[in-house]
């Protein structure tokens, strides 16, 4: 399964992490270990970050990948599912259904959002609250 892991690094460790040259070690180290098809580097949230691609055969791979990372970097590590237009279910031919339609017999459909009218239960709100949005966060690794 192709999988998407986000590796964030604190300031003051990747800045330490770079004065002692143990920065290309430890990312090059994690980047064998996964077999990475592609790595990005960014910046985000002031942190320095790695976006890696890999595949992921058996889940026992991931801990002696990812352990250097939080050993000698103190990285925030996320991993997601993830795929490229070559996965999509209509390239591989895989047929996909429409949802079901799970409005109670009888309930009205949604008129909270005139763009969404007729679409059955869905709402919308003027904003999502710090505890929702962070429930719909990837767990981190």
């Amino acid at each position: 399964m192709r999988m998407l892991s986000k590796v964030q690094m604190p300031t003051e460790a990747g800045n330490a992490a770079i004065k002692d040259g143990s920065l290309p070690e430890i990312l090059g180290s994690s980047l064998e270990a996964l077999k990475a098809e592609a790595a990005y580097f960014i910046a985000e949230d002031g942190m320095r970050t790695a976006l890696i691609v890999f595949d992921m055969k058996d889940s026992s791979e991931i801990p002696p990948a990812v352990e250097p990372l939080f050993l000698g970097l103190n990285a925030e590590i996320t991993l997601v599912p993830a795929m490229n237009a070559e996965d999509r279910p209509e390239r591989s031919g895989a047929t996909t259904t429409p949802a079901r339609d799970h409005t109670p017999r009888g309930s009205a459909p949604s008129q909270d959002r005139p763009d969404r009218a007729g679409h059955p239960g869905v709402r919308a709100t003027a904003s999502t609250s710090s505890r929702s949005r962070a429930a719909q966060r990837p767990m981190a690794v």
